[in-house]
């Protein structure tokens, strides 16, 4: 436990400056000066970007990989969420959907950081004999989560990136015609 704690004790000190400069930038964002096309290839590239990190994670199923899949995965599940206006309920599914593949290997995530712990801690302690039995079941839960996720991943991702952002630019074409002004300041309503 102390060495987890000492693993995040800085990330407030880490974190706090960097939410600092982007509030403090937020109000000169072009907002008004996004269009659909630009919109729509953004998340079609992070969607792919997505896709293929998948790829990799199941062609070479390690924590770091599946981590850079998450990554991803979590990207696109920000852009959707803001996106989520122009087609409420099917976005709402979609964003859901990407959350539960994130949750499932921020959890895998996790039981590696703890496998890693156990791996590294003190070999003489009273746990030596136990943390065999508890690094067999880290990793079996471990890869059970993130074949779990990577199940939801192929049904998710089975559609190819372009279909994925003609999807997207036909919702926001629909969705731009109904509103006034600018398609990015109704967005961010």
């Amino acid at each position: 436990l102390e060495n987890f704690m000492a693993a995040f004790a800085e990330w407030q000190t880490q974190a706090v400056p960097m939410l600092e400069r982007a509030q403090a930038n937020v109000d000169t964002w072009p907002l008004d000066q996004f269009s659909c096309k630009q919109l729509r290839c953004a998340v079609q590239r992070t969607y792919k970007g997505a896709r293929k990190a998948l790829a990799r994670a199941e062609a070479a199923p390690t924590t770091e990989n599946f981590h850079r899949f998450r990554t991803k995965a979590k990207r696109l599940w920000y852009e959707l969420r803001i996106l989520r206006p122009i087609n409420p309920v099917v976005l709402k599914n979609l964003s859901d959907d990407l959350r539960a593949m994130a949750n499932l290997l921020g959890r895998a995530h996790d039981l590696s950081f703890l496998g890693d712990r156990l791996r590294g801690g003190d070999q003489k302690s009273e746990w030596e004999r136990e943390g065999h039995k508890l690094l067999a079941v880290i990793e079996v839960s471990q890869g059970d989560l993130q074949r779990g996720a990577a199940e939801l991943a192929e049904h998710f991702f089975a559609e190819r990136p372009r279909d994925f952002g003609d999807r997207i630019a036909s919702w926001l074409e629909n969705w731009e015609s109904e509103i006034a002004p600018s398609l990015a300041e109704a967005l961010v309503r």
